[in-house]
């Protein structure tokens, strides 16, 4: 489970994010992410109805990106807001399929320290 220090829950703290944040991808997943003047990074997931209709299914991507992203944390620099939302093809996907994408793209942008 994801900490509640380490999650996205104000809609000004999204909307800072996608003004000013910067874009990533890969195949199963898109980020926005910013610098914070905090001690933690923080997670915000969106999932839209376009990607599953019915909420079971958007509710069971939106664990695992939970569960993907607290089994990163120890190892994801500090001071960072991260804004995660899936593509299609994630809904198809299992966790470690996640996993490895959510750890990818964090390499990918150096914040996640190996």
């Amino acid at each position: 489970m994801l900490p509640q220090i380490n999650r996205l829950k104000l809609d000004d703290d999204f909307q800072k994010v996608f003004r000013a944040g910067k874009n990533s991808e890969n195949t199963l997943i898109k980020i926005k992410f910013i610098k914070n003047k905090k001690k933690h990074s923080r997670f915000g997931f969106v999932i839209s109805n376009k990607l599953a209709k019915r909420a079971v299914a958007r509710n069971l991507i939106k664990r695992r990106l939970r569960f993907a992203a607290s089994a990163l944390l120890k190892n994801i620099r500090p001071g960072i807001d991260i804004v995660i939302w899936p593509k299609i093809i994630c809904v198809k996907s299992d966790y470690s399929h996640i996993l490895n994408a959510l750890k990818e793209i964090l390499i990918k942008n150096d914040f996640l320290l190996v």
